[in-house]
């Protein structure tokens, strides 16, 4: 009786694996493995007086020029940015929470609610000098609503692929 299941399960056995194969299993998925990359943090600070408002996109603009921004890391890389905001708690205390970009808020305790978008565009080439351009964007598109702080509080990591040349 041993000996039989014995011989079923070798055939089961190399009928599955004469079917899938010893080395193909896997073979179909593409995977990119890195050793390291390089990155690069700066930290800016955009002040009250610094956003200008673009009326072709109907937002608050501020651009700042990045040299590190070069065609490897626009082509290859990436860059990931972060803003510094106050949240409150229920008690009423404040601390400072760092929150990805794109950020959107929603002001509901107003008399006219309205939503704002933070973000960033990346400029490189066409003329332009390496930089990146943030903005403010609110729903209602108007100039007035936006509740710019004294201070915006940012951060940019700018990550090339080590693997690239």
């Amino acid at each position: 009786m041993k000996t039989k299941l014995y011989k079923y399960l070798i055939i089961s056995l190399v009928t599955v694996f004469g079917i899938t194969g010893f080395t193909s299993c896997g073979d179909d998925i593409t995977e990119q493995y890195y050793v390291g990359s390089e990155v690069i943090t700066r930290d800016i600070q955009i002040k009250k007086s610094e956003w200008g408002w673009n009326s072709v996109y109907n937002r608050y603009e501020c651009t700042i020029g990045i040299p590190e921004i070069d065609e490897r890391l626009y082509e290859y890389g990436t860059i990931a940015g972060t803003i510094f905001v106050t949240e409150e708690t229920e008690k009423g205390e404040t601390y400072e929470v760092q929150k990805n970009l794109p950020f959107v808020q929603a002001y509901k305790n107003l008399t006219t609610p309205y939503t704002e978008y933070i973000g960033f565009d990346i400029f490189y080439g066409n003329g332009t000098n390496p930089s990146v351009t943030f903005y403010i964007q609110t729903s209602d598109g108007l100039s007035t609503t936006p509740f710019i702080p004294d201070v915006y509080y940012f951060k940019l990591a700018l990550i090339w692929d080590s693997e690239t040349a």
